[in-house]
């Protein structure tokens, strides 16, 4: 009888780990959503709304299943022009489930492109990244 106490315990603490790990949402991350939401109402863009979505979809195929497509990612941010452009492909990308390439669906933890972009460049290409927003006169950086 003691056996399946321990069972269900250890049970009960991977699970509460897994949520903790890869299903909750930090509460910084609503807040930053929410305010990004603000300053995207005000923001003014160089492209239309369909380039963003578009430029949102080509990043996830880029870091999606295993593998990333490094020179994909950059070549979006280096067709940014401003901080507004910044904001709606922020906006456009919005939080998508990230798997990895590796999570079954019900652990994929739902990412923004900052989660993504963590989770798929290493230091150097998040400062190549960053880099290439400098250049631009972005203020954002990962």
């Amino acid at each position: 009888m003691k056996k399946n106490y321990t069972t269900y315990l250890i049970a009960g603490g991977a699970a509460y780990l897994l949520y903790f790990l890869f299903l909750r949402r930090k509460k910084s991350d609503v807040a930053e959503e929410q305010a990004l939401q603000q300053e995207g109402s005000s923001a003014s863009t160089t492209y239309p709304a369909s380039q963003f979505y578009a430029w949102a979809n080509r990043l996830e195929n880029a870091m999606f299943d295993i593998g990333t497509d490094e020179s994909g990612i950059f070549e979006v941010f280096g067709s940014l022009r401003t901080n507004g452009d910044f904001i709606k492909l922020k906006q456009a990308f919005g939080i998508r489930e990230y798997t990895g390439g590796y999570l079954p669906g019900f652990l994929s933890p739902d990412l923004g492109l900052d989660g993504w972009i963590q989770q798929e460049l290493d230091g150097s290409e998040i400062n190549e990244l960053n880099a290439i927003l400098q250049r631009k006169g972005i203020t954002y950086r990962f």
